[in-house]
Order: C-alpha cells, then structure tokens, then sequence
C-alpha cells in the first residue's frame, strides 16, 4: 500500500480563513481514503505562499521527503503549496529525484513531466498576482496617508486615548511627559529623568517607573508637538518582510492629533539632548570607547559633532569617522514642512586623518634631532625598571632571612638541651619559625619562577628599541600633539585643524600655524579622489590644452591607465574633448 500524505495551507488566521483549512484538511483526508492509500502523516499552516521562509510545516514535508517517508503528497491546487516560481520548481525538482508523486485533487489529476509548463505559468501568474495585489494595497494605504485619512493611532500610544472615533489626551499621562519635557530642558539625561519622575509619583499604565529607553523615543518623537510621521514603515507583501523608508519618503500632517507639549518645548528639549550627546553619549553600535579626540571633530558643512566608527569588510577592520547627523537622519534631505535634516558630509577615514596629524607634526612641530637622546634615556629607565621587577634585592633579603632562621633553630635546640626552657616553651617557637620558614621559602620560588635572565632582558630592550627607532617615539609624539588640537572642522575637500594656542607656541617652530588648513590626501582609487583627479586634469589643461594624457599622468604622478579612464568618463560626459588631428590638436575644456 502506497503512503500519502496531505498538505494544506491558507495565507491567514483568520476566522474565515480557519474554516477553509478545516474544509482543506477534511477534504484531502477523503481523497487519500477513496484511492485507498495508507495515510501517514499531514501537514497544515497558516501562512502566506510567496516564500518558503517562515512555513514550518512545508519545511517538514520537504524534509520527510527527502528521508523517505511517503511517497504521494496531496494538495488542494498549485497554489496551496508555492506561490514562488523558484521554490516551486526546486520543489518539483526533488520531488522527482525522490521518485514522489504529487495529486492535486481538485483538478483530480497527477502532476506529470508534460505540465512543467502549465504548472510555471501558473506559478509565475500567483507570484505576479501577489506582487500587483502588494503594490496595491500599499498604494491605497500611501494614498490614505498623504490625505491624512488612514489610522493615525492606536489605543496604546502613551498620552492620548480613544473616545469612540475622537482621538483625546491623557491628562495623567500628558502631565508626565511635560515634566519628560521640562526635566530634558534642565540638562536631565533619560536614567535621571525616569528616577526623577518616579519620585514625583509619574508611573506608566501598569503602575512601572517610565523605562529611559521609552523616554528616549517620547522626547524624539514630533507627535507630542501635533506633528503626525506616516510611512516611516513599508510592508512587502511578497516576503513578509517590514522595512525602514528613507526619511524623504515619511509623510508630515499638522493638526490631526492635539499637542501635549509646545513647539517651542520640543525643540528646547531635543536641542538638550542633542547637546548631552555630543559632551557624553555615544550610540552603542557606533563607538565603544571614547577616543581622544572625541567631541572636538565637526563637520564644515551642519556643524554637527563627528562620531567614531567602526565596520568590518574582507579586508579587516575599517574605522571611520561620521557625522552625527547623517547617522541620524541619513543624507541632506527637506521634509513636506520645510525642515531640513541629514547631512552629505558622510564621514572621514582615520588613517586620511591620521596622515593630515603625521605630516602636521613634521611639519611645525619640533625637528627630530633629538630622537636617539630619547632613545637611550627611555631604554636606560626600562632597563632599571625592568631590572627591578627581577626582584633581585628581595631575594637577597629572603635568603638572608632564612639563614637567620636556621641560626634561630640551633640555639633553640641548645636551650633546650641546656635545660633553660621547657618542651612546651620549644616545641611552640619551633612551629613558629617552620611557619615563617614555610612562607619565605613560597615567596622565593615564586620570584624565581617569574624572573627574567640578563639574557631575556636584553631581547625584550632590543624589541623596545626598534619598535621606537621605527616611528615609535613618532606616533607616541603625534598623539601627544593631538592634545593640543582645539577642534577639526571637516570640509568636503580639506580640514581646518585649530590649536591651543598656549600649549603650541612652546613647541611649534612655527608660532604662527594656530590654524591649519590641511588639503585630503585622497587616493586615486578613491571615488573622492577619482572626481579631484578629473578637476586638477581639468585646471592643467585649461593652463596648457596641448598637454598629453602620458604628459598628464607624469605631471600627476598617476599610472597611465588610471589618468586615461578619468580622461574617458569626461570624454563620455561630455566634459572635455579632442580637437585637431596627428598630434597637433589640443584639448578643449567644455564645462568645468
């Protein structure tokens, strides 16, 4: 007797919904039993069809099959087991080479070879339906948005609730976050806010202290000031899956709910915070240590703080340093009211930053005559200090110390045998100096497990040495000069570095470079450094137009090829051009 088994699926668990998988489920359990197969197990699920993750039940019938543990599975139609093309031929695929049969009974037919076909359009034609039904709905729901009609709120938000269809505040609830409000105004982080309100008898709903990270999103967020965020979410009707849109995608709507604070309020507190962030607060997954030039890089263009980062690619690690505004509004960008938010000043890359630091230091910072004197005079004190740590007098003092021990004991012995003390009195200074003897004898075998051989000594200096004679005492000497840096101000194309200047004019050579314009040194490769190489190519040849590209890439100090793809992706833009024949044109600069 052949096994079977069934497989039923709708999209929802709705009521009406769970009532066609019932009729589903009977009606496959009757088919299996009129042609008379043995039924061994079934397979039922509420979920959509366009995709195989998240369908756990499908995930058991794929798995069964593959180990053999039917052979017919019965479906209601096509459409019940795949809505993905992909997935359904790769399902079709296994099936067949596990020499399983597939029924669908309302059709009352098996699936053949000869339907592959048939049964991809239909699969193509679900998928396509399901995408169009998706566009639609979103569609209708962003249209419901921009009109201000769709659901502004649920019951849940804290600080409003629901009268029938009125939408009304909380006044318990309002008067707590006001005092969110006033309390960020006085310079209140979220932790001491929460604290606060809790002892001036502020609860939520269920009678808990506000959790700070509630607060964080109360603060931020533009609905406590009358301001309605719609679509900040898209739904993907295909996968399932929700997804954050772009800030210039969110839709702005004034009026549609009552403010519970001012406007004038809001602002007040967000730019507190803002400004407790830049002093002390760094996001998580952004920074995980404070770096020493933390809070004294901006950026040129929004005059927002600089925040350091760090990702990971197939090279290793890449650390960065990005604008505070950017992480937290993305790109420069105007919303439906006219604010502004984001930045395109991204970031900047360390080591582009620490190569500016290098060539400062080099430059006004003291010469290096003096490196080797420093040299010799560090090597000198680790060797003393590294000497010491050896231990040497301590152990001189332990040996002396059981020598006297043991003299201790053989006058103790002759007492004793001269009858001028007792047993008793003997046998207790005895314990007492095996005691001591005991605790010395642990301390020197200690230090001489932990002691380091004049030979040891040496090879650990010499490590110290070249590792200083290598540009050690210079990368020690460019984070030193870093605590005299005021500020960086990070422009598109260069960095203003100023000084303290009384700290500065003790070191400099130069008294007078207190301010500091430091040019990118960007790499070719770059796509930074790809448009300044078109726009220096572009200043040469209005200079001299009858400058080669070989003569170009000499005069810049580039490869050839590279200097020949920026001239081509000009050429393409329409940018620059070549006029005249045999080598005796000239180039012609067309829109700088």
């Amino acid at each position: 007797m052949e096994r079977a088994v069934n497989y039923c699926r709708c999209s929802t668990e709705e009521e009406s919904q769970r009532d066609a998988l019932k009729i589903q489920t009977m009606e496959s359990r009757e088919w299996i039993q009129k042609m008379g197969w043995l039924h061994v197990d079934e397979y039922v699920e509420a979920k959509s069809g366009t995709q195989v993750k998240g369908r756990s039940e499908y995930q058991r019938l794929y798995d069964d099959m593959l180990e053999d543990k039917f052979d017919i599975i019965v479906i209601k139609d096509q459409d019940r087991l795949m809505r993905n093309t992909k997935d359904w031929y790769l399902f079709l695929d296994r099936m067949q080479q596990n020499g399983k049969r597939l029924f669908m009974y309302l059709e009352n037919k098996w699936y053949k070879s000869d339907d592959a076909l048939i049964t991809g359009i239909r699969a193509i034609l679900a998928e396509e339906y399901s995408r169009t039904l998706s566009r639609k709905i979103n569609n209708a729901h962003r249209g419901r948005q921009e009109k201000g009609t769709a659901a502004v709120l649920t019951g849940n938000v804290c600080g409003f609730k629901k009268n029938g269809k009125e939408l009304e505040i909380d006044d318990q609830e309002a008067r707590a976050i006001n005092r969110m409000y006033e309390l960020s105004t006085e310079g209140y982080g979220a932790t001491r806010i929460s604290n606060k309100l809790f002892q001036e008898g502020f609860t939520d709903r269920n009678g808990h202290p506000y959790k700070d990270t509630r607060i964080r999103r109360i603060l931020r967020n533009p609905l406590y000031k009358g301001i309605v965020v719609m679509n900040r979410l898209h739904f993907d009707f295909e996968t399932k899956q929700i997804s954050k849109n772009p800030p210039e995608k969110w839709i702005y709507h004034k009026g549609l709910v009552p403010p519970i604070v001012t406007e004038e309020l809001w602002t007040q507190a967000n730019q507190a915070m803002d400004a407790r962030l830049e002093k002390e607060q760094f996001p998580a997954s952004v920074i995980q240590h404070r770096h020493v030039l933390s809070g004294r890089i901006r950026c040129g263009c929004c005059g927002n703080v600089y925040y350091h980062t760090s990702r990971r690619n197939k090279s290793g690690v890449i650390r960065e340093w990005k604008c505070s505004a950017y992480l937290r509004y993305g790109r420069k960008h105007t919303d439906t009211l006219s604010n502004t938010y984001g930045c395109d000043n991204i970031h900047l890359e360390e080591y582009i930053l620490l190569d500016v630091l290098e060539n400062i230091r080099i430059k006004y910072y003291a010469p290096q005559e003096g490196n080797s004197i420093i040299v010799e005079q560090m090597l000198k004190l680790l060797e003393k200090t590294l000497g010491r740590q050896n231990g040497e007098t301590e152990q001189r003092n332990l040996q002396q110390q059981q020598e006297r021990i043991v003299r201790q004991k053989d006058k103790l012995l002759d007492k004793l045998l001269s009858d001028v003390i007792t047993d008793q009195e003997y046998k207790k200074k005895m314990e007492e100096l095996n005691a001591n003897e005991s605790v010395i004898a642990k301390r020197l075998q200690d230090l001489q497990k932990a002691q380091i051989s004049t030979e040891q000594l040496a090879k650990r200096l010499e490590v110290i040495r070249t590792w200083m004679e290598s540009g050690g005492i210079q990368k020690a000497s460019t984070m030193d000069m870093m605590d005299d840096i005021r500020q960086i101000t990070v422009y598109p194309d260069y960095l203003l570095i100023d000084f303290i200047p009384g700290r500065m004019l003790d070191l400099v050579k130069n008294p007078e470079a207190v301010h500091i314009r430091a040019e990118y040194p960007f790499h070719w490769t770059t796509k930074r450094g790809r448009e300044l190489t078109e726009l220096r190519i572009i200043e040469s040849w209005k200079k001299n137009p009858r400058l080669t590209v070989k003569e170009m890439a000499a005069e810049l100090q580039m490869p050839y090829t590279a200097v020949l793809g920026r001239v081509n992706h000009m050429k393409q833009q329409g940018r620059v051009r070549y006029t005249g024949k045999n080598g005796r044109g000239a180039w012609e600069v067309l829109d700088v």
